[in-house]
């Protein structure tokens, strides 16, 4: 009766220690012995003793290694990702060619983002900056005769260029009474 007890004893305090490790963050090698009145020991040092064989133990049971831990929560917010305002010259079209007496010249814009209040888009006509607005539909009059190079930009409250359409070209040209 006093064996059972005692190696009931032994068990119990090998479950409690085993358990206690395998919940310590520490994953060091972790040794048990039995010294010469029979107590069992518990190192993480294997080299107690010279005339003791120490038994060096798993740290995790076998079912342990496989757990997927949860991933850490990140406390600093993730960056918005930042994504260019694209412009479009939609009307005219390249290569188009306009007829008005009077120079009359509709010009409209397409935006992949709606504009800021602190935004505006510039008309170019040949190089020269023509308008500048918050709109994106342009109506100009008396533009002359001939060829003309278009592109429309969107700049910040600084004048900085956040987007440029392509450059297009169109002909102006008057009707002819036959």
């Amino acid at each position: 009766m006093k064996k059972t007890l005692s190696l009931l004893a032994i068990t119990l305090s090998s479950v409690l220690i085993s358990s206690i490790f395998i919940h310590s963050s520490s994953l060091a090698a972790i040794y048990q012995w039995q010294d010469e009145s029979g107590v069992t020991h518990y190192s993480d040092d294997g080299n107690q003793s010279s005339t003791v064989k120490a038994k060096r133990l798993k740290t995790l049971p076998p079912a342990m290694d496989k757990v997927q831990l949860p991933q850490p929560v990140s406390l600093t917010p993730k960056p918005k990702e930042f994504t260019a305002t694209k412009i479009e010259l939609t009307k005219p079209q390249d290569q188009q060619t306009i007829r008005n007496n009077i120079g009359k010249l509709t010009i409209m814009a397409s935006l992949s983002k709606p504009i800021k209040a602190t935004e505006k888009i510039r008309l170019l006509i040949n190089g020269a900056i023509k308008k500048q607005q918050q709109s994106p539909a342009f109506t100009l009059f008396s533009v002359p005769l001939g060829e003309h190079k278009l592109q429309l930009q969107l700049i910040s409250q600084s004048g900085k260029i956040l987007a440029s359409s392509k450059l297009i070209t169109i002909y102006m040209h008057r009707f002819k009474a036959k």
